[in-house]
């Protein structure tokens, strides 16, 4: 799990709105063999973002993410 910290959003006429903290879903597999590394990982896998009502409106929401989902693959050789 990766944490994204506790916010706060500025509306308009210049209120503050707290956006509370989150935890987000990450995972990393890979394997090993002596000096040879390879792993598969990804970050935020669910996508996970805050959506903010600021105006009392429906149709326009002010959408604040959290870090954008990444997966990748390591490979390493340690001589």
């Amino acid at each position: 799990f990766s944490h994204v910290a506790e916010a706060r959003a500025a509306a308009f006429d210049g209120t503050l709105t707290p956006l509370p903290a989150r935890d987000l879903l990450d995972a990393r597999v890979g394997w090993r063999h002596g000096a040879f590394d390879v792993s598969l990982f990804g970050t935020n896998l669910l996508d996970d973002e805050y959506v903010l009502d600021q105006q009392g409106r429906d149709f326009l929401p002010e959408i604040y993410e959290a870090p954008d989902r990444m997966v990748g693959l390591d490979v390493a050789w340690r001589f």
